[in-house]
């Protein structure tokens, strides 16, 4: 059930039992690692020496949300313009802050980001120059790519893919929508059957 007076997220009507299957999404349609890099976009981000899988997912996330032959075209037309998180708090909103431990968190996490942003900067060049007809230098800016990073932060889940018991970085597509309410909502999400 979808909460009223628009809050998001949902919430069930029933005691959810751990264990219980609440929502079945084809494995095709997640975005993770090994989908990513099946992709010609994936592929060619692959080939750059000394970019590490989380970089690549938020380049990846950068671009292809703006190709319209995107599987995950759907997923990101529904997705909201800012997630309004401490990433892309401005200054004058950290400013109020100041004295609490949050304060400190989010300006290392601030600085973090842009640092690893700057460390993109030339691979963007390069990327625009060896794909001018392709891309468009306005998806390559500080704010695309904290939007792409918060997107991954506060989105993706933990999923475990059997036989392994170690879980993977996840973008679950409608169901990652699902899980964003005031109230307590998962923490740890399930498997791959």
């Amino acid at each position: 059930t979808f909460p009223p007076h628009g809050i998001r997220g949902c919430f069930s009507e029933r005691d959810i039992l751990p264990g219980d299957d609440i929502l079945c999404i084809p494995s095709t349609a997640l975005m993770y690692d090994e989908t990513v890099l099946e992709t010609d976009l994936g592929k060619m981000l692959s080939l750059i020496p000394g970019l590490g899988m989380d970089n690549l997912l938020v380049i990846f996330t950068m671009i292809d949300r703006f190709d319209e032959d995107s599987l995950w075209r759907d997923f990101w037309r529904e997705l909201p313009g800012s997630f309004d998180t401490g990433l892309s708090f401005p200054p004058a909103c950290v400013d109020l802050l100041q004295g609490s431990s949050a304060y400190d968190e989010i300006l290392k996490a601030q600085a973090h980001i842009k640092n690893q942003y700057d460390a993109c900067t030339p691979l963007f060049d390069v990327l625009l120059k060896a794909y001018p007809d392709l891309l468009d230098a306005a998806w390559f800016t500080m704010e695309k790519y904290v939007w792409a990073v918060e997107l991954w932060y506060s989105y993706a889940f933990e999923i475990e893919f059997p036989p392994s018991t170690k879980s993977k970085t996840v973008m679950v597509p409608f169901g990652c929508l699902l899980n964003h309410s005031p109230w307590p909502h998962c923490v740890r999400y399930g498997r791959i059957d």
